[in-house]
């Protein structure tokens, strides 16, 4: 089965075209684990106050279904460690 992209109709998978709306269909060959849901941005917020923890966690928790804002949540965490630890060495 082929679902439209334009009107979501599902249609069987030799269909050129979607009955309900006229788009032309095309053949998801990546499967259902290519669709990804969009994550809330408040991941952040665990990656900035619990560094680099937080960062780990939240990469862990949502890499299966944003995988650049779990790397981004990742990267924030480390590099925001990194000037904790650079500052605090500079300071005492």
């Amino acid at each position: 089965m082929t679902f439209c992209s334009k009107c979501g109709n599902e249609e069987p998978s030799e269909k050129t075209f979607c009955s309900q709306c006229g788009t032309r269909l095309v053949e998801n060959r990546l499967g259902p684990t290519s669709i990804q849901k969009r994550r809330s941005n408040w991941w952040y917020l665990l990656a900035i106050l619990f560094t680099p923890i937080g960062g780990i966690i939240a990469y862990f928790v949502i890499k299966n279904d944003d995988p650049s804002k779990a790397k981004n949540c990742l990267w924030i965490g480390m590099i925001l460690f990194a000037i904790g630890f650079i500052v605090g060495v500079g300071s005492g």
